[in-house]
């Protein structure tokens, strides 16, 4: 049963590595090598005569329990971390090392590195302990001075235990080190044998001898596999389970058709059905397609790993026969259902490549002759590992394959050319393979690669190429179908009118815009969460092995140095998620405040946005921090670097510092507050918010205007709603010089005293101002409880005012002139008389 569970394993997790990438990777790396981590039994014997000694003067001290368990803890994995990198040495130093056993070594060191960062970090508490207790203890006396000599024995057992914590960090830290050394020459070792094997130069797909050394090693296969089936046949014979055997061979072969006809039949009738429901249907069916496949094949391979311990074939060459051949299938056929799900050459409206049907059904006929070459060389490799065939042999599959694969990518680049010149290509719908058209070029440059490759006998480079155009193209492909997916579920989920958008409407109150900058944000994520799961992937399809990816990501966690600074991945996002979920919480008590205090105590809008925008300036500033302290930021550097950043701040940033305070001024004095009427020397209108920086005024023609805070405190600004809303109004009037002035008075006061909005007290006015050209001028002056109305009352006013003139007689004059032009009588005398005068005959010439 040990090949069923391994084998198992290793088909699911390679399904998974298609969806979720180099995490679960790392896993099943784990589970093949089955590595564990080193330190796990007994070491006492191991520990050097000093570790001891260090660890009976901890003993001797009476250490707390945590701090030495911590110290212990760190010598013990100190020592067996030594004693594991002696074994790893010496394997290291065997130059015909085989490359599984490098690659299990490799695993154990990283898993070496991550312990002994594990261990350290778990010290940095009790030193950060003991250091705190020793600063309250304040600093050591100078020479010559003495302390209390209770102080004096406290500072000495606390010194003793820094001590031992220090030596048991630094003891780690050497072993670390050590292992870092051995890793980094493992892994020089594992990629010079790679591209050794890489650039190494055989014969050439022209050489005769390749051609002929391999037809003769040709009979050997058929003689080897004979061989092998006949006794394998010979050890069902012996067991009594023939039958057995013949049940799961066919229950293989059956579960392999008709599971691959069942997907291809649903496939059909969904698409043979109604149209596609948007982008997201089209999308849904072309993840699912192959996904669905892949789990057909998963199934069928499961039956044939039965049938293998059926027939006692436990070999580790079977086992590596049985791997290969699973991983094969499953390939197969997840390339093959995403290939034809995206192409959907009987139905265009399914069809998400830009392509005409007839083009599509040569790009899927092509695809799947690929993938059947692939698939056959895939699996003679494998069998050329269980029958120990010869290299001629290999040689010469590579010589029919490649050529082939070649021509296969040069037709299908000249397809999709000559479909886009003809104008055939789909139209009216989404195009999503655009990016592809960039391309065509570097792909026509690796076909050339391979086919000099070829020629000049690097076989094994040439493989490389193409498998790997191949087998990128198909991991991108679906990793951008599974983006535009997420994309398209995100678009339809927060449309107005859906259930997710109700749903954040009324339970979380979200405006439309705070629903789409959600979306934005989610999409996002999903980007960012497919980059970091596809690059390490592709990653590996190339040069890197996913030990590589995996201390790559193991570095950016525990931390890497850059010169003095320490940037530490986990360090960053603590510090991220403590300062998100103190924004949070600012927002929540600034709103509770607002709510449940400020709006009770009815003051003006002004202060309560004064107070509210300083407490959560407050709440910001304490969050950060809170989160500088959890990234474990020392405020001593802070303050250091402040200082020298001082200098820039008094010549560069001068003047947002002085906006910056003249904006905490603002919302501490209050000379202007939120809804203030104010007049600028850029014009005049109402505040609407007091920022940091500046201040934004929108005009009565809703424009906005951006003023810098410390121009509000330092130049003149007209605030018509400082103290109160009471203000002013004053209209013009000008009469005839026939009306009785004393009557114009009575008239004007009438009107403002019927207004509604005319104050008692002060009375309304009315002042003879002057005798005008054409009038006499009069000034009506009435104060109102409210200046923001002050021009509607304006307005009204004249129009009482209007009225009541006109019932009283009183003319409302405009402008006269009268005009004298010199010379004018003398000019139309002048023009009568040429007029009058008769006009001279003019004879006719004879």
């Amino acid at each position: 049963m040990k090949i069923i569970l391994r084998s198992f394993v290793r088909v699911w997790l390679t399904l998974a590595l298609l969806l979720a990438g180099c995490v679960l990777a790392g896993a099943q790396t784990n589970s093949e090598t089955g590595a564990q981590p080193a330190g796990q039994g007994d070491l006492d014997s191991q520990r050097q005569p000093a570790a001891r000694k260090a660890e009976a003067a901890v003993t001797a001290a009476a250490l707390p329990a945590g701090i030495q368990e911590a110290a212990g803890k760190a010598r013990r994995v100190a020592a067996d971390i030594s004693q594991t990198l002696e074994d790893l040495k010496s394997k290291l130093a065997d130059p015909s090392l085989p490359a599984g056993e490098l690659a299990k070594a490799r695993e154990q060191l990283e898993l070496v590195r991550e312990r002994a960062k594990v261990v350290d970090l778990e010290l940095a508490s009790p030193l950060a302990q003991m250091d705190a207790q020793l600063s309250r203890l304040g600093p050591a006396p100078k020479e010559g001075e003495t302390e209390p000599e209770t102080v004096a024995k406290q500072r000495a057992d606390l010194n003793q235990v820094r001590g031992v914590l220090l030596g048991a960090q630094a003891q780690l830290a050497l072993a670390a080190g050590a292992a870092d050394q051995l890793a980094s020459q493992a892994g020089q070792i594992e990629r010079t044998r790679y591209f050794d094997r890489l650039f190494k130069l055989e014969k050439s797909i022209l050489a005769p001898s390749l051609w002929t050394d391999g037809l003769a090693k040709t009979s050997d296969v058929w003689a080897r596999t004979t061989r092998l089936v006949n006794g394998y046949y010979q050890l069902i014979t012996e067991n009594n389970s023939a039958w057995v055997a013949w049940f799961l061979l066919a229950a293989f072969i059956v579960l392999s058709f008709s599971g691959y006809y069942a997907c291809r039949v649903l496939a059909h009738r969904v698409r043979a059905g109604k149209a596609p429901n948007g982008e997201l249907g089209k999308l849904v069916r072309v993840v699912a397609v192959p996904i669905g496949y892949a789990l057909v094949a998963v199934i069928a391979t499961t039956v044939f790993g039965l049938l293998l311990f059926e027939i006692g074939a436990e070999s580790a060459r079977i086992e590596q026969f049985y791997t290969a051949f699973s991983l094969m299938m499953v390939m197969f056929a997840f390339a093959r259902g995403l290939a034809r799900s995206i192409l959907s050459p009987t139905r265009p409206d399914w069809r998400i490549a830009n392509l005409s049907s007839q083009a599509a059904q040569k790009w899927l006929n092509l695809l799947t002759i690929a993938f059947v070459i692939m698939a056959a060389s895939y699996l003679f490799e494998a069998l050329s590992q269980v029958l120990n065939l010869s290299d001629d042999l290999k040689a010469m599959r590579r010589g029919i394959v490649l050529p082939a694969l070649m021509i296969i990518l040069v037709r299908l680049i000249l397809i999709a050319q000559r479909d886009r010149r003809s104008g055939d290509a789909l139209q009216g719908s989404t195009v999503y393979f655009s990016w592809a058209a960039y391309l065509v070029q570097p792909i026509w440059l690796l076909v050339i690669a391979t086919g000099v490759a070829l020629i000049a006998g690097y076989l094994t480079l040439a493989t490389y190429i193409v498998a790997n155009i191949v087998i990128i193209s198909i991991v991108v492909s679906f990793l951008y179908c599974v983006r535009r997916l997420a994309d398209a579920f995100v678009a339809q989920s927060i449309s107005e009118g859906s259930r997710i958008s109700n749903t954040l409407k009324h339970a979380f109150s979200m405006s439309e815009q705070g629903i789409k900058r959600s979306g934005i944000a989610l999409n996002a994520i999903v980007d960012l969460t497919l980059l970091l799961l596809g690059l390490p992937l592709l990653l590996t399809l190339t040069a890197l092995s996913w030990v590589d990816v995996r201390s790559w990501f193991s570095t950016a966690f525990f931390g890497f140095d850059i010169g003095d600074i320490t940037i530490s991945l986990s360090s960053i996002l603590l510090a991220i998620t403590v300062f998100v979920v103190g924004l949070t919480l600012t927002r929540f008590v600034t709103g509770w405040l607002d709510r449940r205090i400020l709006s009770a105590t009815e003051l003006d809008a002004g202060v309560r946005n004064s107070i509210r925008t300083g407490a959560s300036y407050t709440a910001t500033i304490l969050a950060l921090l809170v989160a500088f302290a959890a990234a474990g930021v020392n405020f001593g550097n802070i303050a250091i670097v402040a200082g020298a950043l001082s200098v820039g701040i008094g010549f560069g940033l001068q003047s947002i510092v002085n906006n910056f305070v003249s904006g905490l001024i603002l919302l501490a004095e209050r000379p202007i507050k939120v809804g203030d009427w104010v007049s600028v020397t850029a014009g005049e209108g109402t505040v609407t918010k007091i920022n940091v920086r500046a201040t934004e005024i929108e005009t009565f023609d809703r424009c906005s205007i951006i003023v810098p805070n410390s121009s509000l405190i330092s130049d003149a600004v007209q605030n018509w709603t400082h103290g109160d809303l009471m203000g002013r109004c004053r209209v013009a009037v000008g009469v005839s010089y026939d009306a009785d002035p004393q009557q114009v008075h009575d008239i004007l006061v009438k009107c403002a005293e019927e207004h509604p909005r005319a104050m008692v007290y002060p009375l309304p006015s009315v002042l003879f101002k002057e005798f005008g050209a054409s009038s006499l001028d009069f000034e009506l002056r009435v104060f109102i409880d409210d200046v923001n109305w002050v021009a509607f009352v304006a307005s009204e006013l004249r129009f009482s005012i209007h009225k009541a003139l006109k019932e009283a007689g009183i003319e409302i004059p405009f402008p006269q002139r009268d005009i004298n032009v010199r010379g004018f009588q003398e000019a139309v005398a002048e023009a009568v008389r040429a007029e009058a005068k008769p006009a001279r005959k003019v004879k006719p010439k004879e």
